[in-house]
């Protein structure tokens, strides 16, 4: 096994060059490394922040988490400029990169898997929760940004500590491994490969006010593969229209 970190910054660093990369050992969030250093030098494909230990990482709800062994789950934020302020549908956007990622990564593998979007920020496995999304969007003047935080479980899967104090396990989380996708670091640099560049198509397509169809397309079926999901269609303006005939902006959830 090796540390996702390590190798991540290794290889964003050799790809794009050495100061679009910043790795710490550990570190409070680097969500909030990314939101403190917006002067740091991107490349077309951003700037990158990830560390082998977060400490105060940003979960929905209430959920303090108990982190899975050091360098074992990918930790990291990817800042970006804009020419303009992102528009709504960038949330949608950001699940389906990292969506179109995953998929694209494991196509080839042996064993069977499903990945799904759940909205508005995680990614399933086999109906197990495998990746949790975070996204900022920061404007200062004319100068605008977005960062997509993502954590994303590669060896071993984080447990939630109210979980563990109340015996619920209401949360059910896995990881790569534990669904029995082999992830080598062959399999990982083809990750980060394609991820920075559905990332930064993302980060492009932000600037329009409606999604693409074919976009439409590909997150509508991503959606209606988590089995828990009662969504029945996707607007362009990445509006969720469930099976009841309700009407919920994705960005409102």
């Amino acid at each position: 096994m090796f540390d996702v970190a390590i190798l991540s910054n290794a290889w964003w660093s050799s790809s794009f060059g050495n100061e679009t990369s910043t790795y710490l050992k550990t570190t409070k969030s680097t969500q909030i490394d990314a939101k403190n250093n917006l002067t740091k030098e991107c490349s077309n494909h951003g700037h990158l922040f990830t560390t082998s230990n977060q400490t105060h990482g940003k979960g929905r709800g209430l959920n303090t988490w108990i982190t899975p062994s050091e360098g074992s789950t990918f930790l990291a934020s990817f800042l970006h400029r804009l020419p303009s302020p992102a528009q709504p549908i960038l949330t949608p956007l950001f699940g389906w990169a990292v969506y179109k990622s995953l998929n694209e990564t494991f196509k080839e593998s042996k064993n069977t898997f499903q990945f799904s979007v759940k909205a508005p920020n995680d990614i399933y496995l086999n109906d197990k929760k495998v990746a949790g999304l975070l996204l900022d969007s920061l404007s200062q003047g004319d100068e605008n940004w977005i960062v997509f935080g993502l954590g994303l479980n590669v060896f071993d899967s984080p447990t939630a500590k109210n979980e563990i104090e109340t015996n619920k396990l209401a949360y059910s989380s896995t990881s790569l491994k534990e669904e029995a996708l082999e992830v080598d670091e062959k399999t990982w640099t083809q990750f980060l490969e394609k991820l920075s560049t559905h990332l930064t198509v993302a980060s492009q397509m932000s600037l329009n006010s409606e999604l693409e169809q074919a976009t439409v397309k590909e997150l509508l079926k991503a959606l209606k593969k988590f089995k828990h999901n009662k969504i029945k269609n996707l607007t362009p303006s990445g509006d969720l229209e469930l099976e009841d005939k309700t009407i919920i902006p994705w960005r409102s959830l």
